[in-house]
């Protein structure tokens, strides 16, 4: 009778261990094993730039603010239970959408000179060119669907979401969702905040995400 393969035969202890660091360690190999988490084959998705805007789309399927805090953190985005990210995800004014098809235009900071660089003048640029303000569930899509790597690619650092400002409490400042490079090289993938004054003066490598189209998902392709 022979004895079972199994299915490490051929991996090295070293191998092994690399798997549950990368799962995120000891207690999330196990929620693997118990079936509670699922590993998705990375594919930050087809994008393409035209000057100075990078086009891109996104399916929206409904998962709410407190969802999308357990399916970031699942797929290893860092977002902070004490941060205003997740005050934002669990506030009454974030919506989720049905499924639909939603094409995104993000602005690169590189676009404005120095000094103009502030959210009036960035909307009246978006307006010039028929783009709309998003939901805030929109840097949730985008952060899942672009590494820090990738945004490295495209020469930015972070990624703002223009949608309706959430003033948060006690500060009562307001507040956008925005996608980021993190940590002291850049690698960490988090979904952040930034506050979002008007007299604010942003950096030229940050990118500002619109929308172009939205309609609802099997009618059209990218």
């Amino acid at each position: 009778m022979s004895k079972p393969q199994f299915a490490s035969a051929n991996l090295t202890v070293g191998q092994i261990n690399a798997i549950v660091k990368n799962l995120g360690g000891h207690e999330r190999a196990l929620r693997f094993l118990a079936g509670e988490l699922v590993v998705k084959e990375k594919n930050d998705g087809p994008w393409h730039q035209n000057h100075d805007v990078i086009y891109t789309q996104i399916i929206t399927d409904g998962t709410s603010g407190e969802g999308w805090y357990e399916r970031l953190r699942a797929g290893g985005i860092e977002i902070s239970r004490d941060g205003e990210a997740y005050q934002m995800l669990t506030h009454s004014t974030f919506i989720s959408s049905r499924r639909m098809v939603v094409k995104v235009a993000i602005l690169k900071g590189s676009l404005f000179e120095d000094g103009e660089r502030k959210l009036g003048a960035i909307r009246a640029e978006a307006q010039k060119r028929n783009l709309f303000i998003s939901r805030a569930e929109l840097a949730c899509y985008l952060r899942e669907k672009f590494s820090s790597q990738t945004l490295k690619v495209m020469g930015l650092h972070s990624i703002c979401v223009v949608h309706d400002p959430v003033e948060l409490y006690p500060v009562k400042r307001p507040y956008v969702l925005s996608v980021e490079c993190a940590g002291a090289n850049g690698n960490i993938n988090r979904l952040g905040s930034d506050t979002a004054e008007e007299s604010r003066e942003w950096s030229h490598d940050v990118g500002f995400a619109f929308v172009v189209s939205q309609e609802p998902a099997g009618f059209t392709d990218f």
